[in-house]
């Protein structure tokens, strides 16, 4: 699995948890997980060397897998960049973590075609979610909160004055 992710905090601990993941799975099923990174900016014309060259460790990895760990301001130019370097199309996958907006895809028509088309058709964006509704109509979320003020007055004052909860007393 290559795992391309941008150089921050968000990035470096996407890439680290990828990682520690892989490293947890029993024998004779592991998964070979190697990162290639590129710093952070968002006016991406100042880290194109950094993302080319990253794309061009991607191509020679020989992986067909990659996971994508970067923002909306960075998809153009990677994805026209692997698109340059074959890293596109059915014979690889590409999954993008959730820096990664569903909704920069909102009204972008890619021309029939063009790299930025054919590098986009197949991908997967993965979305952290909470807040979904059980059979009791809570939310994970719900009991998390519940159960965290209700261990007791210790262990919240605790956690409270070492980062106060939006919603503690």
């Amino acid at each position: 699995l290559g795992v391309l992710y941008v150089n921050d905090a968000y990035g470096s601990a996407f890439h680290q948890a990828i990682q520690e993941a892989a490293a947890e799975r029993e024998e004779g099923d592991q998964i070979e997980v190697k990162g290639y990174t590129f710093s952070y900016n968002e006016n991406v014309d100042f880290v194109a060397s950094e993302i080319e060259l990253a794309i061009k460790q991607l191509k020679e990895s020989r992986f067909r897998v990659f996971f994508g760990v970067f923002y909306g301001e960075h998809y153009d130019i990677i994805m026209n960049y692997a698109y340059d370097y074959g890293i596109v199309g059915p014979e690889y996958l590409w999954i993008i973590s959730d820096g990664l907006s569903p909704s920069h895809f909102e009204n972008k028509i890619y021309d029939v075609g063009s790299p930025l088309a054919v590098a986009s058709q197949g991908i997967g964006l993965l979305l952290a979610g909470g807040g979904h509704v059980t059979v009791d109509g809570s939310t994970g979320y719900d009991r998390f909160v519940e159960s965290y003020f209700n261990q007791g007055g210790d262990a919240v004052n605790h956690t409270n004055c070492k980062r106060p909860a939006s919603n503690s007393e």
